[in-house]
């Protein structure tokens, strides 16, 4: 009987203080914390990065008019010194570079069943517009980091989800992974349950 006594005692200050470290509601405030330095942080760094972009000694893309003996094509060395850019700021995920070597890579594909590369200059759709952000006018974000509020954070385990919402026609999705003590970004989308969201038109 002593010794059902004892390991109920136990089993109830191991309840009550055991778990007395950091309390769930203060995991949570931690990570919603963490998520959203990453999610700032990185629009921050871009906004500079976009702003210092003619003086980079790289290009994403090679060849091409005028230089009609040349394909215009996806410059893979200079593809790989921009993702180290983004690498090196501790904000997305090796998941989100993957996403960007794909996308470049579909563009690539393409190009090389166009014949026109060589006679002319011509929009390439995919390289017309703002990739990391989607969209044809980036200072609409870039701009108003500062007003932007998070309205929705969701996360479980090393998985999160959260709403940054600038404007009713402005709401990205960010998804996030967790590595070790860091949220790193997996993924840069738009909301589109709003009937006047951005990503709806």
């Amino acid at each position: 009987m002593k010794t059902i006594m004892s390991i109920l005692a136990f089993l109830v200050y191991s309840t009550v203080y055991g778990q007395h470290k950091l309390p769930a509601t203060d995991n949570q405030q931690v990570t919603h914390v963490k998520i959203k330095a990453t999610i700032i942080g990185f629009l921050k760094w871009y906004k500079k990065e976009q702003a210092d972009t003619a003086k980079k000694p790289y290009s994403i893309t090679k060849g091409g008019y005028p230089d009609t003996t040349t394909d215009f094509r996806i410059d893979t060395a200079g593809l790989e010194i921009y993702l180290k850019q983004f690498e090196k700021t501790g904000y997305v995920s090796e998941t989100y570079l993957n996403s960007l070597r794909l996308y470049f890579k579909r563009i690539d594909d393409e190009l090389k069943l166009d014949s026109r590369h060589r006679q002319e200059l011509f929009k390439v759709d995919g390289l017309d517009n703002d990739w990391v952000l989607d969209t044809f006018e980036p200072e609409i974000i870039l701009n108003h980091i500062k007003e932007g509020r998070f309205d929705k954070i969701s996360s479980i385990y090393n998985k999160a989800i959260t709403r940054f919402r600038i404007s009713n026609l402005v709401q990205l999705l960010f998804t996030l992974t967790r590595y070790k003590d860091k949220w790193l970004i997996d993924y840069i989308g738009y909301d589109a349950t709003s009937q006047y969201s951005m990503a709806r038109q």
